[in-house]
C-alpha cells in the first residue's frame, strides 16, 4: 500500500475515530509516510498497513502539555511535516500551536486558530454569526441562568431543543422539554446552554474542507441507523453515511468560510424544511463524512494542504457511495425492529469503512478496542461512548 516516492511525513492523532484510518489510507496510497498516535494501547490504526509507525501519547485532554510534547518529539524524531488532527485534540492542538509550531518548525499544523474554532463550536456564537451574514439558522437564545432558561423556553413557546453550548454527538440535549425537565438543567456564564426554536425537517449534514476560505471539497450526506444512548429520538452517532445533494448547503458554506478565511476541515448539520436548509450547528474538525471522499482522486492534496481546488469549476464532492461502519450493528441491536427495514438491507451491502482485504487489522483490532472500552466503562459505570471519547472531549476555550 503506498507508492515508492514519499510526498511527507504525517502525524494523525486520534487512531481510534474511523475518519483516522481513512486520512492514514488516503495520505498512504498517495505516497505519505504515516504515524499514526493515540492514547488508547489499541486503536484501528494500532497494525494497519496504512501507517508506517504507531505510537501511543498521552491523553490530550488530561495531559495536555505532555500530550504536546509527545507530538513534538514524534515529530522530530520523524521528521514529520505534516500533523492532521482529527477530532477534538485539535483544540488542544490549536491552543498551543506556538509551542508546538516552535517545536516543529518544518511541520504543517492542519488546525485553524483557536479564537476561531471556537467561534464555529460554540452553538450560541455560531448562530448569531450566521445571523450577521443572513444565512438560515433557527432561533435560539442563550440561557447562563435557571432564568434566562424559562424565559427563553417561554419566549419560544416551550418548543424547543436545549443544549449545551459546547457539547457533541447530542450529548445532555433534550428535545422539547416539560417545566419540570428544565429543572434538571443547570446552566451558568461557566457553563451556559442554548435554547433552539425546534424545527421539524429531514437531518442533512455536509462535510468539507476549506482553503483560506475557499470551499474546496464538500458533500451532503444523510445519517442513518444513529447509535447512542438516545438513539431512538434520532440523536448520537451516525453509523451509516448515504450521499445526497442539498445544493444550498455548499451555497451556506461559501459564505460561512468565507466570512472566516476558515482553513481547514468542517462538519455543518442542517434540517431541510419546506422552506429550505436551515443549520443548527457547526463542527470545525474532521467528521466520518470524510469516508466519502476515500477514493476520490487528488483528495489527499486537499485533505494535507498540499493542494486546492486549482481551476475545477466547483468543489470535490463524494467519490464513494453509501458506507457503513460497526456501528451499525449497535444500532441494529438497539431496535430490533429495523431488521425490516430495507434501508438495513442497503447498508449492509455497502461498503465498511474498516475492513479491507489488503489491511485486515483494523477491523479486528477496533473490535478488541470496542470490547475493551465496554468492560472498562461498566466498571466506572459510564456509557460506552462517554468512555470512548473521554481522551478527545475536549472544548476550544
Amino acid at each position: 500500500m503506498g507508492a515508492s516516492a514519499r510526498v511527507g511525513v504525517a502525524l494523525i492523532t486520534a487512531g481510534r475515530m474511523p475518519a483516522s484510518l481513512a486520512a492514514a489510507r488516503i495520505l498512504r496510497r498517495a505516497g505519505w509516510t504515516v504515524i499514526g498516535t493515540d492514547s488508547l494501547p489499541l486503536t484501528p490504526l494500532s497494525r494497519s498497513r496504512s501507517v508506517n509507525h504507531w505510537i501511543s501519547t498521552p491523553s490530550p485532554r488530561d495531559q495536555p502539555e505532555a500530550f504536546i510534547g509527545a507530538l513534538a518529539s514524534i515529530g522530530r524524531d520523524h521528521g514529520v511535516t505534516l500533523v492532521l488532527p482529527i477530532y477534538e485534540e485539535g483544540f488542544v492542538i490549536a491552543r498551543r500551536r506556538e509551542e508546538l509550531q516552535a517545536r516543529l518548525p518544518a511541520a504543517r499544523l492542519a488546525v485553524a486558530p483557536l479564537e476561531l474554532l471556537a467561534l464555529l463550536d460554540d452553538k450560541m456564537r455560531f448562530i448569531a454569526h450566521c445571523q450577521s451574514l443572513n444565512l438560515p439558522v433557527p432561533a435560539t437564545m442563550l440561557a447562563e441562568s435557571a432564568a434566562d432558561l424559562r424565559s427563553a423556553w417561554a419566549a419560544l413557546d416551550e418548543d424547543v431543543v436545549l443544549k449545551p453550548v459546547f457539547s457533541r454527538f447530542a450529548s445532555s440535549v433534550l428535545i422539547r422539554p416539560s417545566a419540570s425537565a428544565l429543572e434538571t438543567v443547570d446552566p451558568s456564564p461557566e457553563e451556559p446552554w442554548v435554547v433552539q426554536q425546534r424545527i421539524s425537517g429531514e437531518l442533512i449534514s455536509s462535510y468539507g474542507i476549506c482553503r483560506q476560505g475557499e470551499v474546496v471539497a464538500h458533500g451532503d450526506y444523510h445519517m442513518d441507523f444513529i447509535t447512542g444512548s438516545q438513539a431512538r429520538q434520532g440523536l448520537g452517532a451516525s453509523a451509516v453515511y448515504l450521499p445526497v445533494e442539498a445544493g444550498e448547503s455548499l451555497a451556506f458554506a461559501r459564505t460561512l468560510f468565507a466570512s472566516l478565511s476558515y482553513d481547514g476541515q468542517y462538519g455543518l448539520d442542517f434540517l431541510r424544511t419546506g422552506d429550505g436548509l436551515q443549520c443548527i450547528e457547526c463542527n470545525p474538525r474532521g467528521t466520518s463524512g470524510l469516508h466519502l471522499f476515500e477514493r476520490r482522486p487528488g483528495f489527499a492534496a486537499l485533505l494535507s494542504g498540499s493542494g486546492s481546488g486549482g481551476d475545477a469549476p466547483a468543489p470535490l464532492g463524494p467519490s464513494s457511495g453509501a458506507v457503513n461502519h460497526l456501528q451499525l450493528l449497535q444500532a441494529v441491536r438497539a431496535s430490533p425492529q429495523r431488521w425490516f427495514d430495507p434501508k438495513l438491507w442497503q447498508a449492509l451491502l455497502s461498503r465498511d469503512v474498516l475492513f479491507d482485504p489488503l489491511d485486515p487489522w483494523p477491523i479486528v483490532d477496533f473490535m478488541a478496542m470496542i470490547a475493551t472500552l465496554t468492560a472498562e466503562a461498566r466498571q466506572l459505570g459510564v456509557s460506552v461512548a462517554e468512555h470512548f471519547f473521554h481522551d478527545l472531549a475536549c472544548e476550544p476555550r
